[in-house]
């Protein structure tokens, strides 16, 4: 409860970032990685760096210059982290699925695996996009959201839910997901967790607090 109220007086991303930050201190979870400043890099990891940099992305770097989150661990494997990277930006800004329906995949995912670093980082990006603050509040502090029964947000979160908890979506879930959505978004609501999940997977893997 005392962590529900703390997220309840987040107002922006950066006190979400001080909030989480805090969080992971008083647990004793330190980055198992040293953050790579642009001056260490290799080649291939500049090359990645400055590839990010120059995306539709924002607020990436720290004030050493090195990148935030799960992008700078994808450093140290600058093929694969090229390869996610793009994907990711697909996702985020090519896709097909409503903003609002995006939002709420990554949040149910990243409340899934706990992972702190995605619900502060898109918690804001949820609201903005028009989910409502209560429902971010309650996904973050680990508790069913309020959604209009039958309405897409409810249908794409219980969907979710179900696909994380159960590793599978059941038929009357599918057909319904079908109908209300299309197969074609239906395809990227579940890359879209997939994704989310592998950048969970890094995030929590290498204890990435920022």
């Amino acid at each position: 409860m005392a962590e529900q109220g703390v997220i309840a007086e987040i107002v922006d991303v950066n006190m979400y970032r001080s909030v989480l930050s805090y969080s992971f201190l008083t647990n004793s979870c330190m980055t198992r990685l040293k953050p790579l400043r642009p001056d260490a890099m290799d080649q291939e990891a500049r090359t990645l760096y400055h590839a990010i940099l120059a995306g539709p992305r924002s607020d990436l770097t720290d004030e050493h210059g090195s990148l935030r989150g799960p992008f700078d661990p994808l450093l140290r494997s600058p093929k694969i982290g090229e390869a996610v990277q793009q994907l990711g930006a697909a996702i985020r800004f090519n896709g097909s699925l409503p903003d609002d329906l995006r939002e709420l995949v990554i949040l149910a995912t990243a409340g899934h695996w706990n992972c702190k670093f995605e619900l502060v980082t898109h918690g804001p990006i949820a609201e903005h996009s028009g989910i409502d603050a209560e429902v971010v509040i309650a996904i973050g502090s680990g508790q069913p959201p309020d959604l209009a029964s039958g309405s897409d947000q409810d249908l794409v979160y219980r969907a979710v839910n179900e696909l994380h908890t159960t590793k599978q979506l059941c038929v009357k879930t599918y057909e319904t997901l079908v109908i209300q959505l299309g197969e074609a978004l239906v395809i990227e609501l579940v890359v879209v967790a997939g994704y989310y999940s592998l950048l969970a997977m890094v995030l929590e893997g290498f204890e990435i607090t920022h």
